[in-house]
């Protein structure tokens, strides 16, 4: 973690000794999470999933390639499963396959991702499972033919 730290600092080294005045960089840390994140599930099975997810996108989002969209264990993204492929950027919305299992999850999690990594905490939604069953079904058949 960066804490406190806001400058790189590099320095020559020889078998002689080490440079006195370094060389130094501003550390450029950015932050880049999606916001209002939306679900509703269509698929009406207890445990299984399937409908569109839609996000806001980051106010900067200049240095991220890509959104992926994870199934988790809570809001920090604990044993998460990615669902489908990475979403390329201008696209704020996924496609979550019908009858795709919940089994342990409670979240969905929706990180960005750079050329050089995937940031470490995604913006999350807590997951709702939908359910219908259909009960006393009765039907009487009038028609009289064979």
């Amino acid at each position: 973690t960066l804490e406190w730290n806001t400058h790189l600092l590099i320095y020559a080294v020889s078998s002689f000794a080490e440079q006195t005045t370094p060389r130094s960089s501003l550390i450029f840390d950015a932050s880049a999470t999606v916001s209002g994140i939306t679900f509703i599930d269509r698929d009406l099975d207890m445990l299984e999933l399937g409908g569109l997810i839609t996000w806001s996108p980051p106010a900067e989002a200049g240095r991220i390639d890509f959104y992926c969209v994870y199934l988790a264990l809570g809001p920090a993204g604990l044993l998460r499963s990615l669902l489908g492929d990475v979403i390329p950027v201008g696209t704020n919305q996924a496609t979550i396959l019908p009858e795709t299992q919940l089994t342990f999850n409670t979240h969905l999690v929706v990180y960005t991702q750079s050329s050089l990594t995937e940031q470490t905490s995604g913006g999350t939604i807590a997951v709702s499972d939908s359910e219908a069953t259909v009960v006393e079904i009765d039907f009487v058949d009038f028609d009289l033919d064979m």
